[in-house]
């Protein structure tokens, strides 16, 4: 409840897990239910999404985790967050060389293999791919995503945990203009190049 007071929608995840716990938001659990992998995606798209554009209010959020005893994530895209999931720790090392004063202010926490940076966009951003200039470096957990944080513990043993100072509770939100502007992209050199050609991602206003 203090991250949701400081502008955080916080879902509840199954215990040792990232599968969001659909029941306790009162969803049917259809992947489990059908065993068909597809529903995963589904409902762990449609369901952030729809809370990025109709959040939760303070009840609700208290009602989820009143005796829940699972793991949390937070929800992208709501408030402009974004989360770069770097999955493994060089790769965040090479991005905090590229910009060490917004890497040392900005929300940081460590994760399975690598780190979640924390930051606010100015325009709305969908999850894609994260790459590091030309090197693909993970995920951006955006517009229609949620990351795993923590306090969560996985069933092998690993345990998210801030990094000292870079907490929300200890650092101020960073905003940002664009993911170029940090060295980040959502697509390949190669998709770089060729979409603008295609217009694959351009659509007519109907």
């Amino acid at each position: 409840m203090r991250l949701f007071d400081l502008g955080y929608v916080c879902l509840p995840v199954r215990p040792g897990g990232k599968y969001l716990d659909c029941d306790a938001m009162g969803y049917d659990s259809l992947h489990f239910q059908t065993m068909h992998k597809p529903f995963v995606g589904l409902l762990f798209t449609a369901i952030p999404f729809q809370f990025s554009q109709h959040p939760p209010d303070r009840e609700t959020v208290s009602r989820w985790f009143r005796e829940h005893t699972g793991n949390m994530a937070l929800l992208g895209g709501h408030g402009g967050l974004v989360i770069l999931d770097f999955d493994k720790a060089g790769m965040f090392e090479r991005w905090k060389a590229m910009h060490p004063k917004l890497a040392a202010r900005v929300q940081v926490e460590r994760s399975t293999n690598g780190y979640h940076v924390y930051l606010r966009s100015r325009t709305p951003i969908i999850h894609s791919p994260l790459y590091l200039r030309n090197r693909w470096a993970g995920d951006i957990l955006a517009t229609g995503r949620c990351a795993v944080c923590t306090p969560s513990v996985l069933n092998n043993g690993h345990r998210y945990h801030w990094l000292a100072g870079q907490s929300p509770f200890e650092a101020e939100p960073a905003w940002i203009d664009s993911l170029e502007s940090i060295s980040i992209h959502p697509s390949s050199p190669w998709r770089r190049f060729i979409d603008p050609i295609t217009g694959a991602h351009s659509f007519t206003p109907q």
